[in-house]
């Protein structure tokens, strides 16, 4: 990092801004990093990989004054379309927040919600702010106060609507303003509580909205968005007649809730099965990514910049000389690849490479095919397979790629084996499994949900949500509402209610290796702050490959390894 510092003296030299702003992100300085960032953004303002950095610094930060500057950036971060937005929205939510006309409207964290919040012009005028529509509009907010005001905004309308006051076709604001909350509902899977009263209006608006389309009448775009508020309108009969356009919200909307589930109905039926389900297991994990396929993810950080797979690993692993190289054009196996933002990211920094990504599920992988589609990513081929039944692949790859698959397994291991099975002479394994420390909230909870019975359909998970935020703050139970898994249904699902789920300690990660005739490359973190915290504590492991020494960090700082284990290794040379 000092030497990036020389940057400070060239302020025309984007390249060494950028890389001193990079670096201060990494070591866990994002504050710091704001104005070489910035000066950097001035400088080359096309460059999708600085404005990625910009967003991942601005992520990590919260805010408790206004603040013009930093709402116009992320509300440039959440425009352009070669950011990923999903981890941006508790800062926005933060700087919203410390707006007082905008905090007013919050409705408080506890007790009952409001019945209702008037839709005025003063309050339209209010919420129809840019960065809190675009917010709605390109990711799921995990603050449970916005929920509330969601929740509040949509029976507001509803009930407008059902006393014929809810406003004119010409109120622009009115429009915006349910169109971003239907794409945030549709976000989150209709994961906000809807009360029978509710419920009733929603009938009588799909009867009316239906008797329009059917007769060829235009529809008021406020009563599409309304309803789009509670309902896919995908289930609306002549949903197809509605225009669907990029240029505007409600386009947009039909977009997402139209034309794209049509798209992946289409490719799903087209997708090549390569292996039969192992067994009731499978089937069962099967059958819940066919109905919430997770994450459901709009778009992946930048590639610009970005280094191939075979440069990554030796500056990951410098310390591991020939045992982390893999050939320039690796060829790659992502094995449960869900709905492919791992594979489209792997894709798009590696285009020379050819990459077979599988799944159980046909409705992730038909996500996942039409998010590579549209990124235009050519070398990415995605299949129906179980990981059980790879064995009987003939291919060997230079690369494989298995994140959050293997502890959903009836026997870890035995998948473990057949992918190892599977690597080429000299070829790598990545690896991500659940943490039995980092996990303890996740454990306490699904306790929780097992001795009260609550079932794995939206009644039952919007019950289980409640209960835990009921739950005093020191409850073991209570810290998953932290998760940003804890705002959507697929979220919650792979959270809380997964069909079967393996914890690990590092002492049994390192038997496991032992096992297999692994051996351990090293820890992949987003950032180099834990790293280089780890080399503090730890100096005379300069390679930072001690699992022993992993552990005792862990124990130390126990939330470590909270988006799991993720790691590398290679066979052991013989």
């Amino acid at each position: 990092m000092h030497s990036y510092r020389r940057a400070e003296v060239d302020p025309g030299d984007p390249r060494a801004r950028f890389n001193l702003g990079r670096a201060l992100v990494h070591a866990g300085q994002p504050r710091a990093a704001l104005p070489h960032l910035r000066a950097a953004v001035r400088i080359a303002p096309q460059a999708g990989e600085v404005w990625q950095w910009l967003a991942d610094a601005l992520a990590q930060l919260r805010f408790d004054a206004c603040n013009a500057q930093i709402e116009g950036e992320l509300v440039e971060c959440l425009s352009r379309p070669d950011i990923e937005p999903a981890y941006l929205a508790p800062a926005a939510a933060s700087l919203l927040r410390a707006d007082p006309s905008f905090r007013s409207l919050l409705p408080p964290l506890r007790g009952d919600d409001p019945d209702t919040l008037p839709l005025d012009e003063a309050v339209l005028r209010r919420l129809a702010r840019p960065l809190f529509l675009l917010l709605l509009e390109n990711t799921f907010i995990p603050e449970l106060d916005f929920e509330r005001l969601i929740a509040m905004i949509r029976r507001a309308a509803a009930f407008g609507w059902r006393a014929r006051a809810l406003g004119g076709a010409g109120n622009v604001a009115l429009r915006e303003v349910l169109g971003a909350i239907a794409h945030q509902c549709f976000l989150t899977e209709y994961l906000h509580e809807e009360r029978d009263d509710e419920s009733l209006i929603v009938d009588e608006l799909r009867t009316g909205v239906e008797a329009s389309l059917a007769k060829g009448v235009p529809v008021n775009e406020a009563e599409i968005a309304l309803f789009a508020c509670y309902r896919p309108l995908v289930t609306l009969r002549g949903a197809d007649a509605l225009p669907a356009s990029n240029q505007s919200t409600m386009g947009r909307l039909v977009m997402r809730q139209v034309r794209e589930p049509a798209d992946e109905a289409g490719i799903a039926a087209g997708l090549a099965r390569l292996t039969a389900m192992s067994d009731d297991l499978s089937r069962a994990v099967q059958a819940q990514y066919e109905q919430h396929p997770y994450p459901r993810w709009l778009r992946a950080p930048s590639a610009e910049g970005a280094y191939p797979l075979a440069r990554r690993l030796r500056e990951l692993f410098p310390h591991a000389g020939a045992a982390s190289t893999i050939p320039e054009r690796p060829s790659m196996l992502i094995a449960g690849c869900g709905t492919g933002r791992h594979a489209a990211m792997s894709a798009a920094q590696n285009p020379d490479s050819r990459i077979l990504a599988i799944d159980l599920s046909r409705a992730s992988l038909a996500y996942a095919a039409r998010r590579a589609r549209e990124s235009g990513l050519a070398n990415v081929e995605f299949a129906q397979a179980d990981i059980l039944e790879l064995g009987r692949l003939e291919e060997r790859f230079d690369v494989i790629q298995c994140s959050g698959v293997l502890h959903h397994l009836q026997d870890p291991m035995a998948g473990w084996r057949v992918l190892t099975g599977l690597l080429a002479p000299g070829g790598k394994m990545k690896v991500a499994l659940y943490s039995e420390i980092a996990r303890r909230s996740v454990a306490a909870a699904r306790r929780l949900i097992a001795d009260r019975g609550f079932a794995a359909d939206p009644k039952g998970m919007r019950a289980a949500r409640a209960a835990i935020l009921a739950l005093p703050s020191d409850d073991p139970a209570r810290p998953v509402a932290g998760s940003i898994d804890f705002y959507s249904l697929s979220g919650c699902r792979d959270l809380l209610f997964h069909v079967r789920e393996h914890r690990y300690t590092l002492t049994r990660i390192a038997e496991m290796l032992g096992d297999l005739g692994l051996e351990f490359l090293g820890f992949e973190f987003e950032f180099a702050a834990t790293r280089l915290q780890y080399h503090r504590e730890f100096p005379l492991d300069p390679a930072a490959t001690s699992l022993a020494n992993w552990a005792e960090f862990e124990t130390c700082h126990p939330d470590t390894f909270a988006a799991m284990y993720q790691f590398w290794v290679t066979r052991k040379a013989t």
